[in-house]
Parts: structure tokens; C-alpha cells; sequence
């Protein structure tokens, strides 16, 4: 009914880098509250990531949100890079 109901400030805090993880992480650069904070083809995003390709990306500056679920047993991460070279790329372009 056009309510927030997660309030905004803690939207921006939980998407904001607050530490930062080991190198070899697959997540992002930095993490914030239960996302991982990066960047996508020049887009700053922020992102939670699952077992074998499971993928939430949300890219503000370009209103976009991903979800990417795949099938267990195919072994895909590579979802990341779908979003990154194809996904955004179509809707910059």
C-alpha cells in the first residue's frame, strides 16, 4: 500500500561497506549488513549470493534488480558475470 516498511536508513547502512573480506571471497569488495557491496561494469551494486549461482544483484543508479536461481546440480557460478556482460550491458545499451 505504498508503505516502507524496512526503514531507509537502514536500507543505505545495510548496503555500505563495513568490513572487508579475505581475498580469495567470491563475494564483493567490501560487505555491509547481508550483502555484499561492489561494483558491475562501472555500476556501484550491492548483492547476496548463494550456493551454486543463486544471485540477488541490485545496481541502483540503474533502478535494476537480478535474480538469478539455476539448478544445483549443473555447478553454474558464474552469474556475476551473466549480470555484469549481458544483463547490464542490454539495458545501458
Amino acid at each position: 500500500d505504498g508503505r516502507q516498511v524496512i526503514p531507509a536508513d537502514y536500507v543505505a547502512a545495510s548496503t555500505r561497506p563495513h568490513s572487508t573480506p579475505p581475498p580469495d571471497s567470491i563475494g564483493g569488495e567490501s560487505y555491509g549488513y547481508q550483502w555484499w557491496v561492489t561494483s558491475q561494469a562501472g555500476h556501484p551494486s550491492f548483492l547476496a549470493h548463494g550456493r551454486d549461482g543463486q544471485l540477488i544483484q541490485v545496481v541502483p543508479d540503474l533502478d535494476l534488480v537480478v535474480v538469478i536461481t539455476s539448478d544445483a546440480s549443473q555447478n553454474r557460478n558464474d552469474a556475476r558475470l551473466l549480470v555484469g556482460q549481458a544483463i547490464i550491458p542490454a539495458v545501458t545499451d
